[in-house]
Order: structure tokens, then sequence, then C-alpha cells
């Protein structure tokens, strides 16, 4: 029995592919096919995507033409058992919907900064050809940004999709009962962007200077086999290969992530 729009429930999460050039950039350099993420909080699809936070309708949601596909993940304790999937009687999606209604009201500005850094990268390099590189620049941006806050915290004030939805699962009061794991999601074949590496350990050495505790999760992150990413670097794709969370279907476009 396919899963259809009604069959969405509090607490589902939605990863999506938009039809624009910043939708398949951010794809590609994730190694994934995800462009953005978003909560359903039984009433309102809420993300910040695009231009900030927006929370509309689900029927709303889907009428976007620029909205290329969207499928849904349902979040699990444990996959192999079904008691611990979330809204059942021992997992109400309450607490996560709580932090997402909290930011709703207090409004969220999207991370335009580290889109620029992409643009930025694409234009100086071919794009990365393998897993690692694409890695190394997804962390590469994510250093730099912190590295600005550290100049002007000013500069930067809002967080991309997938940081955002990380925080609602992370934020709640019931954590970590609620919190999200994660594994790798990058298969390097062939050697390593010689370009990118350099780039990233020029990055390393200046973080070095700035938070050496920064630089450890980094790097903890870049080699991957951690249950948990710091939020700022969890990316579509890591959410598509968390453990703690199921596919259900797709209710936008055709195919399935299983076929990518």
């Amino acid at each position: 029995m396919s899963f259809t729009e009604n069959d969405v429930r509090e607490g589902d999460v939605m990863l999506m592919m938009y039809d624009e050039f910043s939708a398949k950039l951010i794809a590609l350099l994730d190694n994934g096919i995800y462009s953005h993420s978003a909560y359903y909080t039984g009433s309102e699809v809420a993300g910040v995507i695009r231009k900030g936070l927006v929370h509309q309708d689900l029927k709303g949601f889907l009428a976007d033409p620029l909205l290329e596909y969207l499928d849904v993940y349902r979040f699990y304790g444990d996959k192999d058992d079904p008691s611990t999937e979330m809204g059942s009687p021992d997992w109400p999606a309450a607490p996560v919907t709580q932090v997402c209604k909290n930011y709703i009201d207090k409004g969220v500005s999207y991370a335009v900064d580290e889109l620029y850094f992409f643009w930025v990268l694409i234009l100086m390099h071919d794009a990365p050809k393998t897993g690692e590189g694409r890695k190394m620049v997804w962390y590469v941006i994510n250093a730099i940004v912190f590295l600005l806050d550290q100049l002007d915290p000013k500069l930067h004030k809002g967080m991309i999709c997938s940081e955002f939805l990380t925080r609602l699962f992370m934020e709640n009061d019931a954590f970590p009962k609620y919190a999200l794991k994660f594994s790798d999601t990058y298969t390097v074949s062939g050697p390593p962007d010689e370009d990118f590496k350099d780039a990233y350990e020029a990055v390393l050495q200046a973080l070095k200077k700035v938070d050496p505790e920064l630089e450890k999760k980094i790097e903890e992150a870049r080699k991957a086999g951690v249950s948990g990413l710091t939020p700022e670097l969890v990316t579509p794709n890591n959410l598509r290969h968390s453990p703690s969370l199921k596919f259900m279907g797709r209710i936008k476009g055709s195919g399935s992530p299983e076929q990518a």
C-alpha cells in the first residue's frame, strides 16, 4: 500500500529537492539527492528554506512548482523496535514539535553566508570529483563561517535547513531520547582532490588558533563513525542516511530514493 500525503503525521521529517541551480549544487556537494529538509508539526510544514523559516499547510507546500520531489521519513528510537516509532504511546512527537513552534514564534533567518561560500569554491575550482573532496568542501565552508563568527557574530545569525531540523531533535525537554544518530554518507572513490585537501588543511591550521575544540568536532565528523554531529555540520544527506530515520514514502514526484 503506497504512502500518501494523508499518511503524513506529526513528527515526520521531510527531505526534498527543488528545481533550482542552488539546490542542485547543494545536493552535489553533499553527495546526495536532497537540497532541503523540513518538519511536520501536525498542521504545518516548517523548515528553514531559501529565505528563512517558512511554515505552511502541507497542500500549499506541495503545490510549489519548484518543488521537484519530496520524501517523508519517520523517527524511530530503534528501527528494529516498532514500539519506538514517533507517534507511538511512549514516543509522542509533542516535545520535538514544541521546539519547532518556539522557533516559529521567534523566527529564524537562512544562513545565506554558508551558501555564498559554495559559489566561491565552485567558481575557483571544478566541482570535486570524489566523495572525499565534496566532504572536505562542506567542512571548509562550516569552518570559514565559524571563523567569521569569531570576528563578528553579527555576520552569521541564521541556520540552514538541516541544522534547524537537527536542533528540533536536540533541544527538546526529552533529549537525548529523541537525539538523531548519524553515519558516514560519503563513498570515497579514487584519490582525494588535492586542491580541496590543501584548502581544508589550511582552514584546520587557522582553527587551531581560534578554538581547538571545534577542530576536534570537525575532525570527528570528517572521519565519521560518530553517532552524533554538531548541528552546524549536519547535511541533508546525513539526515537521509540517519539510523534514526526510516523512509516512509514519496508524496511528490516520481521514483524513490532507493533508486538514486
